[in-house]
């Protein structure tokens, strides 16, 4: 009961707080394991300002497992950008990730840096990020399957 009103109350404080702008974020992940080392992985994203849908994040690419805790994932995205003075802006981006993980007792930290090559209207440039966030399981002791947990992220 007690993890419960945690993650509740963890919940209503995320409502108070601002990043960016007003706006709201919706996610889907996929992964898709093809072999061994070799997944599909995906990343889908929308953007609302206010009431009105802002930007559509559209990432995909193959991610090679170099070792048990470290994997790369190279791919295209396309951000689809609305509600512009213009009509509808489509931004191109090669992205590469990094994914570095490791536990501290039953807290699985992730270390991801992501570095994308931006082409939009005639003009090319660098974006890098560092996102570090965690795993932490709320019913059981490890991550396994039925398991309830907490992401903690910044970026």
């Amino acid at each position: 009961m007690k993890k419960i009103v945690l993650v509740l109350t963890l919940m209503f404080l995320s409502l108070l707080s601002f990043a960016q702008d007003q706006g709201q974020w919706g996610a889907l992940y996929f992964k898709a394991r093809m072999s061994d080392r070799f997944s599909y992985y995906a990343e889908h994203h929308i953007r609302f300002n206010n009431t009105e849908l802002y930007k559509s994040y559209n990432r995909m690419g193959l991610q090679y497992a170099v070792a048990k805790n470290f994997s790369i994932v190279v791919g295209p995205a396309v951000i689809a950008k609305f509600n512009t003075e213009k009509e509808t802006a489509i931004e191109y981006r090669i992205w590469h990730q990094y994914l570095y993980t490791h536990k501290i007792g039953r807290i699985e930290m992730h270390h991801q840096v992501r570095l994308e090559h931006v082409w939009f209207e005639g003009a090319t440039w660098n974006r890098y990020r560092y996102k570090p966030y965690a795993y932490i399981p709320l019913n059981t002791r490890e991550m396994e399957v039925g398991t309830v947990y907490f992401v903690p992220s910044i970026e």
